[in-house]
């Protein structure tokens, strides 16, 4: 029997590691490498190291990279689980009509009125307070973006409880075990000439990530 393809977005602190720490058939894919180009004096850092570093600068790739990378884990029967802020957001948007029709594509925010609770794991996890206000001013953006996408499920996940909590709730079925943290440091190299297809086929939008923005042409 096929498995159907679910991708989740989900913003940051809403339980991502865990879940992929916890659960077999769950892929966390990190997107920074494929938003950002990395100075050689940077790029082989842990990836909390990258968050906010001023030696990068936007990947004029992004987010057709993102995209094409996406589909080929999608493909591998995982549920595959993306950052939520609005360029994350953004990547579906452009996306959806390339992944296949059947995939799943689902919005997890924390309730609107609980931001709260999120800048209190942040910074018990060490971020900076830049860090949470980054994450604050986007929050309620995200929201609006997926409450207005087409064909996406939204899903709100309750106050005080966490992404694995709200998916289950859902129906959404998770295999207790060790799934994957994946971070492609080659982004989009692998699948370059299908994603220079593709983005050929896409300029209806513009895509600006250092301001969380989007135009459609």
């Amino acid at each position: 029997m096929k498995k159907e393809k679910i991708l989740i977005v989900a913003i940051a602190g809403a339980g991502k590691t865990y879940l992929a720490e916890h659960y077999k058939n769950v892929v966390d894919f990190e997107y920074l490498y494929h938003l950002w180009d990395y100075d050689e004096s940077i790029k082989d850092l842990p990836i909390d190291q990258h968050k906010g570093n001023p030696n990068r600068k936007p990947n004029p790739d992004y987010p057709w990279n993102f995209v094409v990378d996406i589909k080929h884990e999608l493909e591998k029967d995982k549920i595959v689980v993306i950052p939520g802020m609005p360029n994350g957001i953004y990547a579906c948007m452009v996306g959806k009509d390339y992944f296949d029709k059947d995939t799943r594509i689902i919005f997890a925010l924390p309730d609107k009125n609980d931001f709260e609770t999120l800048a209190e794991r942040f910074r018990k996890r060490g971020n900076p307070e830049s860090f949470v206000s980054l994450v604050q001013e986007n929050f309620l953006k995200a929201h609006e973006l997926a409450q207005n996408f087409r064909g996406a499920e939204y899903l709100i996940i309750p106050p005080k409880k966490y992404l694995s909590d709200a998916l289950i709730e859902y129906g959404i079925k998770l295999e207790p075990g060790v799934g994957f943290m994946k971070e492609n440091r080659d982004a989009g190299r692998r699948f370059e000439k299908e994603y220079k297809n593709l983005q050929n086929q896409k300029q209806k939008y513009k895509i600006d990530i250092t301001t969380s923005t989007i135009e459609e042409l």
